[in-house]
């Protein structure tokens, strides 16, 4: 794939290019927790303490049985 193909997927795709070549870069996490933020961003108090309390399990568990 040529460089300006690459570029012109990664504008496509809204993301930075070191995104795609670098799964765990700091910009990438970074990323999703600005993409996470953006999602909580429309939902409601009530919502948002839902997620949380989803989240806090979700990361328990990966403490757990990792």
């Amino acid at each position: 794939m040529s460089l300006p193909t690459f570029v012109e997927i990664a504008s496509a795709l809204e993301v930075r290019t070191d995104e795609i070549l670098y799964e765990d870069s700091a910009g990438s996490r970074s990323a999703s927790v600005a993409y996470i933020a953006e999602l909580l961003d429309n939902c409601t108090t009530q919502q948002v303490r839902i997620i949380e309390d989803i989240v806090k399990a979700a990361k328990e568990s990966l403490k757990k049985n990792m």
